[in-house]
């Protein structure tokens, strides 16, 4: 059995971050962005492509923070699950409102319309990031004995 890492929380947080709140959602992102910034020329389809692109987005979300917690549970000693799910959620936090101010795109109508519902997203994500977290990382499913 390989012996677990010794490492602190802020570097646990770190590794849970960019497994589950970066890695799978962003790259779903530029791809389907790209996809339908080719194909859709109705607003209105647009606008139903997005609102399915975050939800699909939040089940990447949802499946990442489970990969992660496997991982971490798996490679690092965890002293303080909650500390660990609450540094890593500031992390979440800070870039995605940094990333989302620095790209607000006001240049027409519809730009502005989805630059505005993905802040709007924000105020979901963020807590959706939270509570999965904390219920995932550092609770490792122990088998159920068998009565004899």
């Amino acid at each position: 059995m390989k012996k677990k890492k010794k490492i602190s929380d802020w570097q646990i947080a770190l590794v849970h971050w960019l497994l589950a709140g970066i890695f799978a959602p962003f790259l779903f992102s530029a791809i389907f962005g790209q996809i339908v910034k080719g194909i859709a020329n109705n607003f209105g389809v647009i606008v139903w492509l997005a609102i399915l692109g975050e939800a699909v987005k939040f089940f990447l979300v949802w499946t990442s923070i489970i990969y992660s917690a496997k991982f971490i549970n798996k490679t690092f000693v965890i002293k303080n699950n909650i500390n660990i799910v609450r540094i890593s959620t500031i992390y979440l936090c800070v870039f995605l409102v940094v990333f989302r101010i620095l790209f607000f795109d006001g240049s027409s109508v519809m730009n502005y319309i989805f630059s505005s519902m993905h802040l709007v997203s924000l105020l979901v994500v963020i807590p959706f990031f939270y509570f999965f977290s904390k219920n995932q990382i550092g609770n490792i499913e122990k088998p159920i004995k068998k009565e004899v």
